[in-house]
């Protein structure tokens, strides 16, 4: 279960810090808002929120990393299948987010939302290690 944890809770907690990068242009400018106080208030509102819609994605990272361990998956296997999961789990929550004006879904600002929690995951899937005894219990 630490895999998929690893994976899910990075792409939490980094997520927020690299959606600073679509409002703030500048390297002074985005030093300036991580160390204030808005910021603070900004991050803990993207974990919350972002902890919350990403739950399910979680629990079916988690489901799918018990089902392809027990069968004894390669790990280059199971790593693209995982990257592949994650991908679309992170996607579709954010079409049910946008349900109300799908039309728009795929403007800049959407894509870049994205990807600052796409990225994550994507490097958590490959820097993690998977043990496949990590599921015998």
């Amino acid at each position: 279960m630490k895999y998929p944890f690893k994976i899910w809770l990075t792409s939490v907690l980094l997520g927020p810090i690299l959606l600073v990068f679509r409002f703030k242009h500048t390297l002074s400018s985005i030093i300036d808002f991580i160390f204030s106080t808005d910021f603070l208030q900004f991050y803990f509102v993207s974990v919350i929120i972002g902890g919350c819609f990403s739950i399910p994605c979680f629990l079916f990272l988690w489901l799918c990393y018990r089902r392809l361990v027990k069968k004894e998956t390669p790990i280059w296997l199971l790593k693209v299948t995982f990257l592949l999961v994650c991908l679309l789990c992170c996607i579709t929550i954010f079409i049910l987010i946008s349900l109300p004006d799908l039309t728009n879904f795929w403007s800049k600002g959407n894509i870049f939302l994205i990807g600052s929690y796409c990225l994550p995951l994507v490097t958590g899937v490959f820097i993690y290690n998977v043990n496949h005894v990590d599921c015998e219990t």
